[in-house]
């Protein structure tokens, strides 16, 4: 898991996420859709794990581009791992 984020794997999955989400793609798009369903079931699954979840939280630009990004499925994915 530490290589992953080391190797900037969660990086790359917000910047990922950040771009499909940004106004230059359109919601309608399916392909872009899909895209950021998978890379919401990676970030999920980083998450899932506690080194990741820990890994996650100690890095605060992570945080900040989680919170930033304007991507709906990822608000409504982080309201519910809130509630958890």
């Amino acid at each position: 898991m530490g290589s992953y984020v080391e190797c900037g794997g969660l990086t790359s999955l917000l910047e990922s996420l950040t771009t499909l989400a940004g106004v230059e793609h359109s919601s309608t798009n399916i392909s872009d859709a899909v895209l950021q369903l998978d890379c919401l079931c990676c970030l999920r699954t980083l998450l899932n794990r506690r080194d990741g979840l820990d890994l996650f939280l100690n890095a605060q630009q992570h945080v900040n581009q989680l919170v930033e990004c304007q991507c709906v499925l990822l608000s409504s994915f982080t309201c519910r791992l809130l509630a958890l």
